[in-house]
């Protein structure tokens, strides 16, 4: 604890009281004062449709080998291997999702 009134992250005076709060991407917990991480990744994947990786008051979405993020920060789209030097094929190059 602090002497942020023992909050863990913010502190609100009130006349004779006060009251703890979290940043963004954290909970308050039981205790009152202590601020938890939220695992976004727990509910829904995050909203990633490949991977999601959770980070102390945050979390990121990430791709598998062979697909990149979209603009959205959530969708991965197969990269197109085939459209750079014919994906090194002498003859013809046939994409398949993910390699």
């Amino acid at each position: 604890m602090n002497n942020n009134g023992g909050c863990d992250h913010n502190c609100k005076n009130f006349e004779g009281s006060y009251e703890c709060s979290c940043r963004a991407g954290y909970k308050l917990k039981r205790d009152k004062h202590s601020c938890k991480d939220i695992n976004e990744c727990a509910t829904n994947g995050g909203g990633c449709n490949q991977i999601c990786d959770n980070r102390p008051g945050s979390y990121k979405c990430k791709c598998w080998t062979g697909y990149k993020m979209s603009s959205d920060n959530h969708t991965c789209v197969d990269i197109d291997e085939c459209k750079v030097n014919n994906g090194g094929c002498s003859h013809t190059c046939i994409n398949f999702a993910g390699g």
